[in-house]
């Protein structure tokens, strides 16, 4: 990962973009340092495909709960 921008970084503007409160300035950074560094484009993949995972996970287990309680 580049020097201007570390995973540690990284894991609070993704978590800022997961819940859509990342200002323009953020994402502008987030983009630059996605644009130029293949290490931060990895962990960019890595932390959305757990984030959709995380939402799968729950929407089956709060589903499965819906179905029990009929």
């Amino acid at each position: 990962m580049n020097k201007n921008l570390g995973q540690h970084d990284l894991g609070p503007l993704l978590a800022s973009l997961c819940d859509e409160s990342i200002t323009p300035d953020q994402l502008a950074h987030l983009e630059k340092s996605l644009r130029t560094d293949p290490e931060a484009r990895r962990f960019y993949l890595e932390y959305l495909d757990l984030h959709a995972s995380l939402i799968r996970s729950h929407h089956r287990v709060a589903s499965n709960w819906t179905f029990a309680k009929r």
